[in-house]
């Protein structure tokens, strides 16, 4: 005797409504909010859902599949190319993750050594991007802008947006039943309570220091087109290398003769030249690549004067974030200046590490650079840039060591001391040359004042006009 309870096209249909559904009861159980799907708004995305409260405007989208899907199916490819160019046509205000939820995976192993970071194969995701390149089903409109992408632009696509989860129906009920009896992501009361209006004004403490003084040069010269190959240069090229190139020219902070050999084997050295930063600055197409330029100078300098220490830059979601790695999980904890930086915990079953890191941000005011610096959790498995948790994990140790639930003093006093770690506080410096100077802001006033019931905070412009960045007293 067989039956089937799986029926026909019509079954699936069905099983696969009820599976997106299921997907929508796990994503509300973490805490987010449902959006809307391809239903309501005839989008391509599945679901999508938000933690407005939380994440901003970063949006969690679900591409759903009640199938058994290899990697290589060509409908899945179109599909992610899809996803692919809407990711890179958005604004850099509007991201969003891809999550795929599938029911049945096809060559698991191979999925993982595409998708999962410590796993990842290098071959096999070169194969995977040219599947989705040379897909028949592409259209002409779509190859033209996937082929426009370089292959590291892919690479970080799928390592820092895309998570595959292989989950059966089953395994996302007894998820949400658990996540629903836990309190993990259950509303804090400062997002759902009233309060009263605050009536007593307090200095406010920027977290951004003026750029006072630029390097006086930058170093232009013509690239060696025959012997550059941008992915080559970009994989080999450390992050604190002051060092960009666009439009076969080659921007540089260091003189000619501290240029690295990779550097020099793709630049006609003959023609590199100096020329006053500043003035090159003025022009506002060169803003972008002069924050670039700024950004790994600083990192150079910050690697440069704490060598002992395991300083490190990296790059994560497309933010520029410092940190200090850990020597070795038998160690507790490291202090830097008097500071904790880095904090390692053994006791469960996966032991990781904490760092305090720094995101660095190079703002534009009226015509003058500011550094800012806003103090971050990050996490490793063992102390070391290269295992750096990410995905789900990273999540739920984020909502362990939520920095939400900082008060002023301590995400300020995290702030000062990577001020001294950056000597931004550094008046006396010289900064001659090629040094870049700061100028610790003292005063800053904002016009708007704090809402005065819960009905003024819904309703009113929310959006803070800034007034006066105040003087840039030492």
């Amino acid at each position: 005797m067989f039956q089937n309870h799986q029926g026909g096209r019509e079954k699936s249909a069905e099983h696969g409504e009820s599976y997106k559904q299921q997907i929508r009861e796990y994503w509300e159980a973490r805490g987010y909010d449902y959006i809307g799907d391809s239903r309501d708004d005839n989008s391509t995305v599945d679901q999508i859902f938000r933690r407005t409260y939380e994440h901003g405007s970063l949006d969690i989208w679900v591409e759903a599949k009640y199938s058994k899907l290899s990697r290589t199916n060509s409908d899945f490819l179109r599909e992610f190319a899809s996803y692919l160019i809407e990711f890179q046509e958005r604004a850099a205000a509007e991201p969003f993750e891809l999550h795929i939820f599938i029911r049945e995976i096809a060559a698991p192993n191979k999925w993982r050594a595409v998708f999962d970071i410590p796993y990842q194969k290098d071959e096999l995701v070169e194969e995977f991007y040219d599947r989705v390149t040379k897909n028949d089903d592409l259209a002409d409109a779509q190859r033209e802008k996937v082929l426009s992408y370089d292959y590291e632009t892919f690479r970080e696509f799928i390592s820092e947006y895309v998570t595959v989860h292989p989950a059966t129906y089953e395994v996302l009920r007894m998820e949400t039943d658990q996540l629903e009896k836990s309190n993990r992501y259950d509303f804090d009361e400062r997002f759902t309570s009233e309060r009263e209006p605050i009536n007593e004004t307090e200095p406010l403490e920027p977290n951004f220091a003026e750029i006072n003084d630029l390097p006086q040069k930058i170093y232009i010269g013509d690239v060696d087109v025959p012997n550059y190959n941008e992915e080559a240069v970009r994989l080999q090229l450390p992050l604190i290398q002051p060092f960009w190139f666009e439009s076969n020219k080659v921007y540089s902070l260091r003189p000619p003769e501290d240029f690295p050999d990779i550097i020099k084997k793709v630049t006609k050295m003959e023609t590199v030249s100096p020329v006053s930063f500043s003035g090159w600055m003025e022009d506002p197409n060169h803003i972008d690549t002069a924050k670039v330029l700024l950004l790994r100078e600083i990192s150079r300098v910050f690697v440069e004067t704490n060598k002992p220490d395991n300083p490190v830059a990296f790059k994560y979601r497309g933010k520029h974030f410092l940190m200090f790695e850990h020597p070795t999980l038998e160690l507790d904890k490291k202090d830097i200046k008097g500071q904790l930086v880095s904090k390692a915990y053994t006791n469960g079953s996966s032991p990781f590490v904490r760092h305090r890191a720094a995101q660095l941000q190079l703002l534009s005011f009226d015509g003058d650079l500011c550094l800012a610096v806003l103090v971050k959790n990050h996490f490793t498995k063992n102390g070391k840039k290269h295992t750096l948790i990410r995905g789900d994990q990273k999540g739920r140790l984020h909502h362990r060591f939520n920095q939400n639930s900082y008060n002023n003093s301590q995400a300020h006093s995290e702030y000062k001391h990577w001020r001294r770690i950056l000597n931004i506080h550094n008046k006396h410096k010289d900064t001659s040359g090629q040094a870049i100077g700061f100028r610790k802001i003292t005063e800053i006033v904002v016009n708007k004042r704090s809402p005065g019931d819960k009905e003024e905070l819904t309703t009113r412009d929310t959006d803070s006009q800034q007034q006066q960045l105040g003087d840039f007293n030492d």
